[in-house]
């Protein structure tokens, strides 16, 4: 499913797909595609058995290290021991095909932007599209994404990203989900239907 993140100065937004239809065929319907690990917003995407055992996998991870080392994880540290359990699995007969994006504060509470791949390389960035939405959503962030953007323009350029998606993809795109990680910590989350 197509996702997309980026990070402000004081925001974080992480929009992703929750239905995938094509035609009269609704191939994926998941409202949980997004999940919080210790304050940190992932989406993992790719084959559904996968990425349920990936979410279960950082879930116990972070867990296990809160109670063995009593330390917390930030988004960097889960970002990277997402990446470590595909390098674990990348020489094996199955390797997972999937990637992640993981968005949320570090030590210093400034927004971090993660993406990991299915070879297990992690890009910290501002700006992140996975799936079939990179070809389109990397010419308009060249455009509209700024390090200092308002509220108010990070809203208008999701609109602009939604509007394009639906108008050039072959599949249906109507049905999305946003996260605004805010500094307080504080996350919203509101669906959207276009």
């Amino acid at each position: 499913m197509i996702s997309f993140a980026f990070v402000t100065s004081g925001k974080a937004y992480l929009i992703s797909q929750t239905t995938l239809t094509n035609s009269i065929m609704r191939i994926k319907d998941s409202k949980e595609e997004v999940v919080e690990v210790n304050g940190t917003r992932a989406f993992i995407s790719g084959n559904q058995g996968e990425t349920y055992r990936l979410r279960m996998e950082l879930q116990e991870g972070v867990e296990y290290v809160r109670r063995v080392f009593k330390k917390e994880m930030n988004t960097r540290n889960i970002a990277n021991l997402f990446k470590n359990t595909i390098y674990d699995k990348i020489r094996t007969r199955m390797p997972y095909q999937v990637s992640g994006v993981f968005v949320g504060h570090d030590e210093t509470g400034a927004m971090r932007l993660f993406h990991v791949d299915n070879y297990s390389a992690v890009n910290e960035t501002h700006f992140v599209a996975t799936n079939y939405g990179i070809y389109f959503l990397y010419g308009l962030a060249d455009v509209f994404h700024k390090a200092e953007m308002e509220h108010e323009e990070a809203i208008e350029f999701i609109n602009h990203a939604l509007k394009a998606l639906k108008e050039r993809t072959a599949i249906d795109t109507r049905s999305w989900r946003l996260d605004v990680v805010k500094e307080s910590l504080k996350v919203e989350t509101q669906y959207i239907e276009i």
